[in-house]
C-alpha cells in the first residue's frame, strides 16, 4: 500500500500538463513540499506552475533518480509514460484518482470501459442536472478529478476512469461505478489484455452498485451480485434494462416495460444503443426514471468526435469518429454506419495493439474502400484482400479528397481511425478538426 501525504519528505509529481498542474496546487495548499518532474524541456503548463508556484522545485527535460530515491510518495499523471518507474518505486507510486479518493465527501459515479465512457459520463451529468441535482463532472474527461473537490455544493461527482488512473489507485469507493465495456486497447502500456481487464475491473470489486453489460465475458462473474444493474443489447432480464422489440418496432426497456422508442435518441448507432442503457441503468440509483430523464437523454446530440455528423456534401454523408482510437471502437462504428450500405472508411494511425484480423474482417464485410493514413498504413495495408479498393495518403486533407473520389451519392465516409492520433497530431480532438476542416475544403472545391 502506497505511503501516506503526511508522512515525513516531499512528494514527486511526474508529468506536468493540465493534471500535474492541479496536483501541485493541491500539495501545495497543503503546505506539502513537492518537486515537478517532466522528460520533457517545455511542458505545456510550465509556465503557468512556475508563475503560481515559483518556490516549487521543477526537474525538467529527464527524471532523476536521486530525487525518486530520495521523496516519500510519487503521483503520476495519466498520460505519463513512466516505464521502469513503477518496477523500481511502485509501494510509493499513486495517481491523483488516489489523491481525491482519501478527501472526497461526496458520492462518486465512477465511469469506466474501453469505450463510450465519455458520451456515458457526460449524458449522466445531464440527466442528473435536467431532475435538480448538483453535479460536476471530471478526471479523464473535463476537469482534473482533484478540481472537483472544490465544488462545495455538488450531490454527486462523476469520474471519467481510464485504465492509466485507475491502475495506481487504491481508495476509491463509488456510490456507482459503471463498465461500458472492455475490450483490448493500450497495450502499448499494459502489454496483455488480462492486466488491462484487471485494472478495469477494480470497479466491481469498489463500487457500492455495479453497473455492466452483460454481453460481455467480463461480466460472467459479477452478473449474479445483489448490488449489479445490467444492459444488453438484446432482451432485458428482470434486473436489467435492454432493447424490446415490440410491433417491428424497437425500445428501450427495463424488464418488461418500455421506456421510450430507440429511434427518439439523436446518436447514432448500436453503440451508442448500449451508452444509453449504460445511462439509464446508471441513473436509475439516484433517480425515478420518467420523462424527464427521457427527455434529456432523446436531446443529447452526442460528444465532437464520436460518431459526429460534419456534411452532407454532393450526396455523401462524412462522419467523424476520430475517438476511435482501437480496433473495437472503429469495428462498431463501421457496424452502425454501413450495415446497410458499403461505404469509405478513411484509418490508421499510431496502433496501440489489438486484433487487425477482426479490424480487417469488418473491413471486408463493411467497405468497397478503405483510405490509410500514419505509422501503420503497411500492417493494415498488407493483410487487406485484393476485392477492398486500398489507398494510402501522406496526410488526412489528402486522405479525405481521396474518398471523396471513391464515395458514390448515397454513401458515408467515416473516419475512424482504429488507432491513436499521435504519430501526426497533438491528439484525437486535432485530428477531428483537421478531418472537418478538410470536408468543408473539399465540399468548396468540388
Amino acid at each position: 500500500m502506497p505511503l501516506s501525504i503526511g508522512q515525513k519528505g516531499f512528494c514527486v509529481v511526474l508529468g506536468l500538463g493540465k493534471t500535474g498542474e492541479s496536483i501541485i496546487e493541491y500539495l501545495y495548499q497543503k503546505k506539502i513540499k513537492v518537486c515537478g518532474m517532466d522528460s520533457r524541456v517545455s511542458p505545456p503548463c510550465i509556465s503557468r506552475l512556475k508563475e503560481s508556484f515559483g518556490d516549487v522545485l521543477y526537474c525538467l527535460g529527464n527524471i532523476d533518480d536521486d530525487l525518486l530515491e530520495k521523496c516519500s510518495l510519487i503521483i503520476t499523471s495519466p498520460g505519463f509514460e513512466y516505464g521502469n518507474i513503477k518496477k523500481k518505486y511502485g509501494k510509493k507510486l499513486i495517481s491523483d484518482i488516489e489523491l481525491f479518493s482519501t478527501e472526497v465527501k461526496v458520492p462518486v459515479i465512477a465511469v469506466t470501459g474501453t469505450n463510450g465512457k465519455s458520451t456515458v459520463s457526460a449524458l449522466i451529468k445531464l440527466v442528473l442536472e435536467s431532475v435538480g441535482f448538483d453535479v460536476a463532472l471530471g478526471g479523464n474527461f473535463g476537469r482534473p478529478a482533484l478540481d472537483l473537490l472544490k465544488e462545495k455544493t455538488s450531490d454527486y461527482l462523476i469520474l471519467e476512469l481510464s485504465s492509466f488512473q485507475l491502475e495506481n489507485t487504491y481508495s476509491l469507493r463509488p456510490f456507482v461505478g459503471v463498465v461500458t465495456n472492455i475490450s483490448i486497447d493500450h497495450l502499448d502500456r499494459h502489454l496483455s489484455f488480462f492486466r488491462y481487464k484487471k485494472i478495469k475491473e477494480k470497479l466491481f470489486e469498489w463500487s457500492t452498485n455495479i453497473v455492466m453489460c452483460r454481453d460481455e465475458k467480463y461480466s460472467t462473474k459479477n452478473y449474479d451480485a445483489a448490488t449489479a444493474k445490467t444492459f444488453s443489447i438484446n432482451k432485458p432480464d428482470e434486473v436489467g434494462f435492454g432493447i424490446i422489440e415490440k410491433c417491428n418496432k424497437k425500445y428501450f426497456g427495463f424488464d418488461e416495460t418500455i421506456l421510450f422508442p430507440v429511434e427518439d435518441i439523436k446518436i447514432f448507432g448500436e453503440h451508442n444503443w448500449l451508452n444509453v442503457l449504460a445511462v439509464l441503468a446508471a441513473v436509475s440509483n439516484c433517480t425515478t426514471l420518467d420523462d424527464e430523464v427521457f427527455s434529456e437523454i432523446k436531446k443529447f446530440k452526442g460528444l465532437p468526435h464520436r460518431s459526429e455528423f460534419v456534411s452532407q456534401i454532393n450526396g455523401i454523408t462524412f462522419i467523424n469518429d476520430s475517438k476511435a482510437t482501437n480496433v473495437g471502437a472503429a469495428i462498431a462504428a463501421m457496424n452502425s454506419f454501413f450495415s446497410k450500405r458499403k461505404g469509405v472508411l478513411i484509418a490508421g494511425g499510431l496502433f496501440k495493439g489489438g486484433d487487425i484480423s477482426q479490424f480487417v474482417k469488418a473491413i471486408e464485410q463493411f467497405c468497397h474502400s478503405v483510405v490509410l493514413i500514419g505509422s501503420c498504413t503497411e500492417t493494415i495495408k498488407s493483410t487487406l484482400p485484393d476485392k477492398v479498393i486500398c489507398k494510402v495518403t501522406s496526410s488526412l486533407r489528402a486522405a479525405v479528397r481521396e474518398a471523396g473520389l471513391h464515395a458514390k451519392v448515397g454513401d458515408t465516409v467515416l473516419l475512424s481511425p482504429a488507432s491513436s492520433s499521435l504519430d501526426m497530431f497533438r491528439n484525437f480532438e486535432h485530428r477531428g478538426n483537421i478531418f472537418k476542416q478538410a470536408v468543408t475544403q473539399w465540399g468548396q472545391n468540388g
